[in-house]
């Protein structure tokens, strides 16, 4: 993927800064959006990584910057819905508001920047979507039914997208990850409440960012111009 632009969201730390890294360090021209203001990330302003403010669940803001993306670059090669929010909301007591925004910032930005991904890409024949979404799907746990159901969307909606573009030469595929080293995600689990979790995985420990990063790669490469509408799952639950 040497020179491919690439636009990830959630870019400002935790994975997207992880994955923002691997491909500025083969080539790539990264484009990264997140909703913080440019002081509070993790990575400087370079010549293959250029920053953007935007709150993607704003979809005037979203049309914004694809016209940016599109008067300076021209395309778009991959891109990778990273951003969204967490919730262990319990279905009682969580407002309508509260799932509201869920579904805004998991399900509502992922379909508002895809879709402006692909005119971008159909056009040239050629585009890599990858998504992050949870294992949380697959997990039934107590406070987990209003996030889980967003991320359920997310995968329905890339599968809808490959069918939608089949033949595009554009794919859609989702990655899977349970909880995570190096995000602080470990430490806000109560040591029960991670017992419980590691459990119900056939590999029973948190993730690696690096482990994300390999997935995703896979998804983007040449070996993969076949796959679509797929899921990789990272820790496995049964």
């Amino acid at each position: 993927m040497t020179d491919a632009v690439v636009l990830i969201t959630g870019a400002s730390r935790g994975i997207g800064r992880r994955l923002s890294e691997g491909f500025i360090e083969r080539g790539c021209q990264v484009i990264g959006v997140a909703r913080s203001p440019l002081e509070g990330w993790e990575l400087s302003p370079g010549d293959r990584f250029e920053p953007h403010v935007c709150d993607v669940t704003d979809e005037s803001a979203v049309k914004r910057l694809f016209s940016e993306i599109r008067k300076q670059h021209g395309r778009l090669d991959v891109l990778v819905n990273n951003a969204g929010a967490f919730s262990s909301d319990l279905l009682l007591t969580a407002s309508g508001e509260r799932f509201a925004a869920l579904l805004r910032a998991n399900l509502g930005s992922a379909h508002v920047v895809t879709r402006e991904a692909v005119k971008l890409m159909r056009p040239k024949g050629f585009g890599r979507v990858v998504s992050i979404s949870s294992i949380a799907t697959s997990i039934p746990l107590t406070g987990n039914a209003l996030y889980a159901t967003t991320k359920l969307g997310l995968e329905a909606l890339m599968e809808g997208f490959a069918v939608e573009f089949r033949g595009s030469g554009v794919t859609f595929n989702t990655v899977c990850v349970s909880f995570l080293e190096q995000t602080g995600m470990v430490d806000a689990l109560r040591p029960e409440a991670r017992a419980n979790y590691e459990s119900r995985l056939l590999v029973p420990r948190a993730l690696r960012i690096e482990e994300i990063a390999h997935a995703v790669d896979f998804f983007v490469s040449g070996a993969a111009s076949s796959v679509t509408a797929q899921v990789i799952s990272l820790g496995s639950p049964f």
